[in-house]
């Protein structure tokens, strides 16, 4: 008779653990519940506030169009920036290299060794080989 109330208020125990973890769980299940409306809610604030933002936008470059369209109407120029004044620079395009130019007289004359006898022994100021030196 004493096992049978152990046995027996042991089991009560289990189930009043039992209940207890389903009375848990309910509310646990309530509060998750409360959670995903209060989301749903924010949700719906933000997509909201998002869809004004986008309506305020479209509405202001409207505006601007609008506003464009009657100043060229009345002949007043865009608000544009200027651009500044780059001064133009000037490409030189050689054919060839410049390191190849100063070897260009001692391909003409055979006769004199390197660029720097090429000038020592030239008489004439118009020869190609002093030419070739000079423009490089």
């Amino acid at each position: 008779l004493r096992r049978k109330m152990v046995i027996d208020r042991k089991e009560g125990d289990r189930k009043q653990e039992l209940g207890d973890r389903r009375e848990e769980l309910g509310n646990k299940k309530q509060e998750l519940g409360d959670r995903k409306q209060e989301l749903g809610e924010e949700r719906e604030e933000i997509e909201s506030k998002e869809e004004k933002k986008e309506e305020k936008a479209e509405a202001e470059t409207e505006k601007q169009i609008r506003g464009g369209a009657e100043k060229q109407e009345k002949g007043i120029p865009n608000n544009k920036k200027k651009e500044k004044w780059e001064k133009p620079q000037l490409i030189v395009l050689v054919r060839g290299k410049p390191e190849e130019m100063v070897l260009q007289a001692c391909k003409n004359n055979n006769s004199i060794e390197g660029p720097g006898a090429a000038v020592d022994s030239c008489s004439d100021i118009e020869c190609d080989s002093c030419s070739a030196i000079v423009s490089s």
